[in-house]
């Protein structure tokens, strides 16, 4: 309203450093699909791809999130919760969801997070951020495609574009 710029004013550069994002071609997303060695792989790339959740949106989703074919999911934005939505789930998310939540249920956990591990050395421990990106790195290195987290939500903005008209 003053007509000033502080950020201009300060100086600050934005990008300076060149990085190259990641795209998933439609080519390459059966190759993904098949490098899901479990349900948590299968859940967490449909989480991205069919729903365009980011990984914090993906950690912080509880079993009590879950009701009638709906997530309430917490995104960025101020308070504890950040912004709060009820998202539809697709049919591939529900049947992507029932899976793992059967591998989930043969594991003795008190954890209300829906997101837990079902393998390995760490069975039952909850994932954070850095989990869905060690989960992510591991099937894009199956399928011998380079691809991160946010990719995901990329191809699910891309699709929801090829398939809307404006």
């Amino acid at each position: 309203h003053t007509g000033n710029n502080p950020v201009r004013d300060a100086g600050i550069l934005w990008n300076v450093t060149y990085k190259r994002r990641k795209w998933i071609k439609e080519s390459e997303w059966p190759k993904i699909k098949e490098s899901a060695r479990n349900s948590l792989d299968r859940l967490v790339l449909y989480l991205g791809a069919m729903m365009g959740l980011r990984r914090a949106e993906m950690v912080r989703i509880k079993l009590s999130d879950i009701k009638n074919g709906e997530i309430k999911v917490k995104g960025k934005g101020h308070g504890p919760e950040g912004k709060v939505d009820y998202l539809p789930m697709p049919k591939e998310v529900e049947r992507a969801l029932q899976d793992y939540l059967r591998d989930r249920d043969k594991i003795n956990t008190q954890s209300d997070k829906l997101l837990i591990r079902i393998d390995g050395r760490t069975v039952g421990k909850e994932i954070d951020e850095r989990g869905i990106r060690y989960i992510i790195d591991n099937i894009g290195k199956r399928a011998g495609v380079d691809f991160s987290p946010h990719s995901l939500r990329r191809l699910f903005a891309t699709v929801a574009y090829q398939h809307t008209d404006i």
